[in-house]
């Protein structure tokens, strides 16, 4: 019995340590993240202050001439659209953090039918046609209806498109994503793949750390580790994922039918579409 405490006692320390060190992960991150854009938003400001003042008592001097003039509100025209735009990436940057947050998705469980919503909402004409060199195979049982939360499956598959398509396919823009939906006795299972360049072992083990950096993946992001609450802590469901360098991208998504509200004796014809 006491061996057996000493045991669990070390593995809850090895699990908070996990967690403190993803947690200085994150705070790093972010602060990196937001560092630039704050930091051109101070450059802008002084610079406005300065030429501003300096053009005020050119103004109480009499000094103005309509060419520094001009120039003046040539440049407070340019340095305010820099700020614009670094104050635009700082929000979008809070706004995916917030998205960590089980508390920013929020929506009641509603019944839908898994086909018709990722035909709808996920590989629509849009996607298809601004990536016209990358072909989506969906293989999807027609009638399978669910009581889940809609949002959160769509954002699961978005992010996991967005993230081949920013990744997977960066040298190319070529490719190949399958989406398969299938059920066992317990489960729905998606499975997602893609055929790009694969991912290295070292960095497929941390890709759901937010901000997590790499060689192969030089932008920084949220979109993974985002994934991850709303499988486990949203859908409670369970994923796995495998890949090999030239060989793509495997993501196995496992959902309890019990979460929703679908019995194994459930009867499915599948079909497919390619895009």
């Amino acid at each position: 019995m006491e061996v057996a405490l000493i045991k669990s006692d070390q593995k809850i320390e090895v699990e908070l340590g996990c967690r403190k060190l993803t947690t200085a992960q994150v705070v790093v991150g972010i602060a990196h993240q937001l560092n630039t854009p704050i930091g051109n938003c101070l450059v802008g400001g002084s610079y406005i202050s300065d030429e501003t003042n300096t053009m005020l008592n050119n103004f109480n001097n009499k000094k103005i001439s309509e060419k520094s003039l001009q120039g003046y509100l040539n440049n407070m025209v340019n340095i305010s659209n820099s700020i614009c735009t670094s104050l635009c990436s700082a929000s979008d940057l809070i706004k995916k953090l917030k998205l960590l947050s089980l508390n920013e998705h929020l929506e009641d469980k509603k019944k839908f039918n898994i086909k018709e919503l990722i035909l709808s909402n996920v590989i629509t004409k849009r996607l298809t046609s601004e990536h016209p060199l990358i072909d989506f195979k969906l293989t999807v049982p027609i009638n399978l209806t669910v009581v889940s939360y809609s949002n959160a499956f769509c954002l699961t598959l978005t992010h996991l498109i967005e993230n081949s398509i920013t990744h997977a396919f960066e040298d190319t823009n070529k490719g190949l994503i399958e989406i398969t939906i299938s059920t066992t006795e317990q489960s729905l299972l998606m499975k997602y793949q893609d055929n790009g360049k694969g991912v290295e072992q070292q960095i497929l083990d941390k890709m759901f750390t937010p901000f997590y950096t790499s060689k192969m993946a030089k932008k920084q992001g949220l979109g993974l580790s985002i994934l991850h609450t709303l499988i486990h802590h949203k859908l409670h469901g369970e994923l796995n994922y495998s890949s090999e360098l030239g060989k793509g991208l495997t993501i196995n998504i496992i959902i309890p039918l019990s979460e929703l509200g679908v019995t194994s004796e459930y009867h499915l014809n599948v079909v497919n579409y390619d895009f």
